[in-house]
């Protein structure tokens, strides 16, 4: 084993490393009576070309996965450029859990060692331009969230009690997201965080992540609020809506599953390539699970909203309505708008949430940088900016609605009637 230190800077192409070595081979002669190696003597036989086959197996053990970045190759030591062969390399394959490969090659032979035609630090750490994009863009989130967290505890200082709930799900929400930023901005390279802390930060921002999208599926659920109908239904919903539930059940449910993929998974928070990131190459844990949450919880949302709006206690209050109260509702706006722009908020939320794990995975096994690096720092890294921007949006529009209501209330006053209460 040769000390991957003697021969590489980390950003470039070549030896793969296992634990900080690089993997290497070769024969060696017996040795003689003055304690002397033989070399190998290689004969060259009548018109036939002068080359040598080996066939050469790492045990997995050695080497679990494969390199997220490139492919594995075998290169020989050329004796005449003294240096390891750039050219003529030989193919690696995955037979009865072995890595092996059957080289023949023309030069001197005898020593050989297993290559990356990629990169085994990850691209995002090697280029400048995605170097300084991703400070840039984490540092305007972080900002972002600190100006959004700012604002949610000062309307909560001033705000109506009925509003408790989204402001202390929605600032626990930010929070997490905060810290996310914090390891991912500061400690996400091995270089700063070190060996076995890369593994915990992996881990960290897992759980962190999960844990966001485990709140905004709940959240999620929070739109539907105008719809139900009181009893049973009503009783239950508030209580898996309310904050503690909320809180405690993402909580339990990221915990639960990121400290089970890192006890069951060895690999999972180890990727070998200095980033202090989950392996994407697990595909069901690292992109399948984010993601369907996403699918899983718009099709919950569709039925739910379907069954309710669908439904004989709605459809009887919407009757209750006259003309005159209908033509108060135009002016003012339906709860099936102010649900429809709720819906596309927190739609927009879990996108960005769940995106990057994909982009992630389709950036793997690239020998360079590519497209997917670019999508999976920005995206990944402008969550703090859209949460900025949806709670703009929904100020605005909330405002808006606000002013509508009170000329509403106006006019209910003076007639001395009053309208179905539908809560927001």
């Amino acid at each position: 084993m040769l000390n991957a230190s003697d021969l590489q800077d980390r950003c470039q192409f070549g030896f793969f490393q296992a634990n900080e070595k690089v993997l290497s081979a070769g024969f060696f002669g017996d040795e003689d009576d003055d304690g002397k190696d033989n070399k190998f003597k290689f004969t060259a036989v009548s018109n036939q070309p002068q080359t040598i086959t080996v066939k050469i197996r790492y045990s997995k053990t050695t080497l679990k996965r494969k390199p997220l970045h490139g492919k594995l190759k075998i290169t020989s030591w050329n004796s005449i450029s003294n240096g390891w062969d750039t050219n003529g390399t030989c193919q690696v394959e995955d037979t009865d859990g072995d890595w092996t490969s059957t080289c023949t090659q023309n030069g001197d032979g005898g020593n050989y060692a297993m290559t990356n035609d990629g990169r085994t630090t990850d691209p995002t750490l090697c280029s400048n331009t995605l170097i300084i994009v991703f400070y840039v863009i984490n540092g305007a989130s972080f900002i972002c969230l600190i100006v959004v967290n700012t604002i949610m505890i000062k309307r909560r200082c001033s705000s109506k009690k009925e509003e408790e709930r989204n402001d202390i799900i929605g600032f626990v929400y930010n929070i997490a997201l905060m810290s996310f930023f914090i390891c991912y901005t500061f400690f996400v390279d091995k270089a700063h965080s070190g060996t076995y802390a890369c593994y915990a930060i992996a881990g960290v921002t897992y759980w962190l992540l999960l844990m966001c999208i485990f709140i905004k599926m709940f959240q999620a659920l929070d739109i539907l609020e105008p719809y139900i109908a009181k009893g049973f239904l009503e009783k239950f919903y508030k209580l898996l809506v309310s904050w503690p539930f909320v809180i405690f059940a993402s909580l339990v449910l990221s915990s639960g599953l990121s400290g089970a993929f890192g006890i069951f998974m060895t690999n999972f928070y180890k990727r070998d390539d200095n980033l202090c990131w989950i392996r994407s190459d697990y595909i069901v844990s690292g992109v399948i699970l984010p993601m369907c949450h996403l699918g899983a919880n718009a099709i919950i949302f569709m039925v739910l909203m379907l069954a309710i709006t669908l439904g004989p206690v709605y459809k009887k209050e919407e009757k209750k309505k006259n003309k005159k109260h209908e033509d108060k509702e135009k002016k003012k706006g339906s709860p099936l708008k102010k649900t429809i722009f709720k819906a596309l908020s927190g739609l927009t939320s879990q996108l960005i949430l769940a995106l990057p794990w994909l982009m992630q995975y389709l950036s793997l096994y690239g020998s360079s940088t590519n497209i997917f690096h670019y999508l999976f720092v920005v995206i990944n890294g402008c969550q703090g900016m859209i949460q900025f921007v949806l709670l703009s949006l929904s100020q605005v529009f909330l405002n808006k609605s606000s002013d509508e209501k009170d000329e509403e209330d106006e006019e209910d006053e003076e007639d001395g009637e009053s309208v179905w209460d539908v809560r927001f």
